[in-house]
C-alpha cells in the first residue's frame, strides 16, 4: 500500500515476455480535482525509445473529475 504523495514502486524485470495481460488496481482519491496519474504501468526495457511500449491504468488523464 502506498501513501498516494511521494510513494512510488519500480519491480525487477520480468524473466519472461507477457503475452497477454490483466491489470486490476483499486484506488481511493482524496478529491475528484487532481489531473492525470498513472495507477500501474507495464513497459518495455527497449533502450531505442521510440521501440518502448507501454500499457497502464490512468486516471483523470483528460479532464479531472472524470
Amino acid at each position: 500500500m502506498l501513501d498516494g504523495k511521494t510513494a512510488h514502486v519500480v519491480s525487477e524485470p520480468l524473466k519472461k515476455d507477457l503475452r497477454a495481460k490483466t491489470l486490476e488496481a483499486w484506488v481511493k482519491l482524496g478529491n475528484l480535482t487532481q489531473g492525470g496519474g498513472a495507477v500501474m504501468e507495464v513497459q518495455t526495457l527497449n533502450p531505442d525509445p521510440d521501440k518502448q511500449m507501454f500499457d497502464a491504468i490512468v486516471f483523470g488523464e483528460q479532464k479531472p473529475g472524470f
